[in-house]
């Protein structure tokens, strides 16, 4: 009895640790040349940076990107908890692709 309740304690946390997890991630919209961050948090910080040479290109406090600036390019962008995203910038389009 005492192992299925074990069992049973450590599943639960398991699960609940993968529910927050979901939570956390960085979900991202495209409009036009602009990526928002949809579950962005007052108050924290964004950072892109050039996927191929890990140069740090911005860091923001707003949940929105405007691409019209920068160069063509994949980037990463990354939330203050860690959670990244490549964006891969080509011309007028541009591709969120979880990492």
């Amino acid at each position: 009895m005492k192992k299925v309740i074990l069992i049973l304690c450590l599943l639960c946390n398991v699960i609940g640790a993968y529910a927050h997890n979901e939570e956390d991630k960085l979900k991202v919209v495209t409009s036009g040349r602009t990526i928002s961050v949809v579950n962005f948090e007052e108050g924290s910080k964004i950072k892109l940076f050039e996927y191929r040479t890990d140069e740090i290109v911005l860091v923001k406090r707003r949940g929105e990107i405007d691409f019209t600036q920068l160069e063509e390019g994949e980037y990463v962008l990354v939330n203050e908890k860690g959670y990244k995203v490549l964006v891969e910038y080509k011309g007028h389009k541009i591709n969120i692709l979880e990492i």
